[in-house]
């Protein structure tokens, strides 16, 4: 699923494990110019891991 709205793009996809997923889906992005300002984060409980970048700095969230 995946929602447009205020200048962003939220794509959600169920992967069986994210960490090897998160390199596929950064080379795909990169294949086609679309990694600049790209995030790539897990949902947990009750808060996001951001996977991508991996230097990423700050609080994550979809709202």
């Amino acid at each position: 699923g995946g929602d447009i709205g205020s200048g962003t793009i939220n794509a959600f996809s169920f992967v069986v494990d994210p960490y090897p997923a998160k390199s596929t889906i950064v080379a795909a992005l990169k294949e086609h110019n679309l990694l600049d300002g790209a995030i790539i984060a897990i949902e947990h409980e009750d808060d996001y891991e951001v996977l991508w970048p991996e230097d990423f700095e700050g609080e994550f969230s979809i709202l």
